[in-house]
C-alpha cells in the first residue's frame, strides 16, 4: 500500500489535456446557455412585443386613413348644420328648466290658459343617464277654447326640441256666452326627450356610422320644424338666472 502511494505522481500535462478537452468546452457551453437565457431571450421577447405594437399601430393608421377618406367625401358645413339640428331636436343634457319654460311658452302663445304645472325631472346628471332616450314628462292643467287647444296641439307636433303629447284628459266643458264652441278644461301630458352623446366616435376600431336614406328623410323633415326661441322677459316679469352669478359685476 505504501509502495502504491509512493508510485502515485501528478501528471500536469495529463491534467492540462483533460481541462482542454472537457472543462473548457463545458464552460463555453455554459456561458453560451447563460447568454441565451439572460440576453437573447429577453431581447427576442422585446422584439416580438415591438413587432406587435408596430402591427397594431399600422392597423390603427389604416383604419384612421380609411375614416379620413370617408370624411373627406362629406361636406363639413352640412355635417355641422345637421348635427346642430339633431341636437336641437334631442338635446344631450336634461335641462328641465328650459323644457318647463318652453312648454309654458307654447301653451300661452296659443291662447291656452294654464292652471297648474306638474313635472318630474328624474335623473339630471348626464353621467347617470342611460344610452337610450330619457323622457321628461310634464302635466299641464289647462282651460281653453277648442280652436286654441287645436292650434296648440298642431304647434307642439312641429316643435324643436321634440315634444310629444302622451295623453289628453278632458274635465269640464263650459258653454261660451256667444254660443260658439265650448271652452274645455282638463289635463294634457307631454313628453320631452334627451339622449346622451355616444362615446365611441373617436375609437379607430369603430367604423363610421352609415347615414341611411331614412335618416336623410328624417333630417329633411326636421328642417321644417320650428326651433324654440325663448321670449325676452317683459317689464315686471321675474327673470330666473341659471348658473353662477358674477360676484364682481362692476
Amino acid at each position: 500500500m505504501s509502495q502504491d502511494i509512493k508510485d502515485f505522481k501528478i501528471n500536469p500535462e495529463k491534467i492540462k489535456t483533460t481541462l482542454e478537452e472537457y472543462l473548457i468546452p463545458l464552460v463555453a457551453i455554459f456561458l453560451v446557455v447563460l447568454g441565451v437565457v439572460f440576453l437573447i431571450i429577453p431581447k427576442t421577447r422585446q422584439i416580438q412585443e415591438a413587432r406587435k405594437k408596430i402591427e397594431k399601430q399600422e392597423k390603427t393608421i389604416s383604419q384612421l386613413s380609411q375614416k379620413a377618406a370617408e370624411l373627406s367625401s362629406l361636406s363639413e358645413a352640412e355635417l355641422y348644420e345637421n348635427s346642430r339640428l339633431l341636437l336641437d331636436a334631442v338635446p344631450s343634457e336634461k335641462d328641465f328648466y328650459q323644457t318647463l319654460v318652453m312648454s309654458k311658452q307654447i301653451v300661452s302663445e296659443n291662447g291656452v290658459f294654464i292652471e297648474a304645472f306638474k313635472f318630474t325631472p328624474g335623473e339630471v346628471s348626464t353621467q347617470s343617464a342611460s344610452k337610450k332616450l330619457s323622457p321628461l314628462p310634464i302635466e299641464i292643467d289647462f282651460n281653453s277654447p277648442f280652436e286654441n287647444l287645436k292650434a296648440m296641439i298642431e304647434n307642439i307636433d312641429k316643435m324643436l326640441p321634440l315634444v310629444t303629447i302622451d295623453r289628453i284628459k278632458f274635465g269640464t266643458v263650459n258653454a261660451t256666452e256667444s254660443g260658439s264652441l265650448a271652452d274645455f278644461s282638463g289635463k294634457i301630458s307631454i313628453m320631452s326627450y334627451f339622449g346622451p352623446l355616444p362615446k365611441t366616435l373617436g375609437k379607430p376600431e369603430e367604423p363610421l356610422p352609415k347615414v341611411s336614406s331614412q335618416d336623410r328623410e328624417t333630417v329633411e323633415t326636421l328642417k321644417n320644424y320650428k326651433r324654440y326661441e325663448p321670449l325676452a322677459a317683459s317689464e315686471g316679469e321675474e327673470v330666473i338666472t341659471v348658473g353662477k352669478e358674477n360676484p364682481f359685476p362692476f
